[in-house]
């Protein structure tokens, strides 16, 4: 099968045309090939004319991992009936591989930090006196088994075991000192579920 073909064929159509009604807008050349954003290599499809252009052009660049990328992003957020078992593993495996290699890397948290800056939800913000009321009544109500307790405490031991530098450990250890710890001198225990403090 000439998948180049069905392509070209496809993108012809669509320059030749007048779409009436609902469209999406596409790079004739996608913009990881070199593909530009003027008019002249953009058109107008359907929504399953793009689903399926982008099908065409994972047969069409198989090395591409950008294109495999795109076509993943697609079919999470349209539902069609075109579908592609083979298409559906090969983005599946890309984007459990390829796109988690930097996930935890410095490269990574340096520019997700850079990406919040001055955009933090909560800067200089605070919840109302009715939203801390009502956290407050959740939290008296919540039901708290000793296999729960168990696993939190089993999720923060992990956590806390992945690598941190001296200054990060010096700054949490800071930060904990004395009244600065919200635990300190108290003691809790179970009862009934439900988690009773008490001076130590």
């Amino acid at each position: 099968m000439n998948y180049q073909e069905i392509y070209n064929s496809i993108v012809t159509r669509a320059k030749n045309r007048n779409l009436v009604g609902y469209s999406e807008k596409h790079h004739v050349i996608p913009r990881c090939l070199g593909g530009t954003n003027d008019k002249s290599n953009i058109v107008s499809l359907t929504g399953k004319e793009h689903y399926l252009v982008h099908l065409l052009l994972i047969y069409i660049y198989p090395e591409e991992k950008k294109l495999i990328y795109a076509f993943w992003m697609m079919r999470n957020r349209i539902k069609t009936n075109i579908t592609s078992v083979k298409m559906y593993e090969e983005a599946r495996k890309f984007v459990a591989t390829e796109m988690r290699k930097n996930v935890g890397t410095t490269e990574a948290i340096t520019k997700m930090a850079k990406s919040k800056l001055g955009k933090t939800p909560w800067l200089n913000k605070t919840h109302t006196n009715e939203s801390r009321k009502k956290q407050s009544e959740s939290a008296k109500t919540r039901k708290i088994t000793n296999e729960n307790e168990a696993l939190r405490r089993a999720s923060i031991s992990k956590t806390s075991q992945k690598p941190k530098t001296a200054e990060h450990v010096e700054n949490i250890r800071k930060a904990k000192i004395g009244a600065n710890n919200p635990m300190f001198g108290k003691k809790w225990k179970l009862v009934d579920g439900k988690r009773i403090y008490y001076e130590s």
